[in-house]
């Protein structure tokens, strides 16, 4: 395959404590506008901004991958 294996990094104890397992802590930069809608939307939905996001890029992935096939990743 044309891709490079990247190693993974082990992920830092204390940044992922708070994590429920299997979830894993980021941070982005998002336009300010976008950013409201989305809570807005959540608030409504009685959701939070994280599964909104989260559903936002699983929509993403699942687009993605009916388009050019499976992505395989080791757990």
């Amino acid at each position: 395959s044309g891709y490079k294996k990247i190693k993974e990094a082990e992920p830092r104890p204390s940044v992922e404590a708070s994590c429920k397992e299997g979830d894993a802590r980021t941070t982005i930069i998002l336009n300010k506008d976008l950013m409201r809608k989305v809570k807005f939307i959540a608030l409504a939905d009685g959701s939070t901004i994280k599964d909104k996001v989260s559903e936002a890029l699983q929509a993403v992935v699942e687009s993605w991958e009916a388009e050019h096939g499976s992505i395989q990743i080791n757990s």
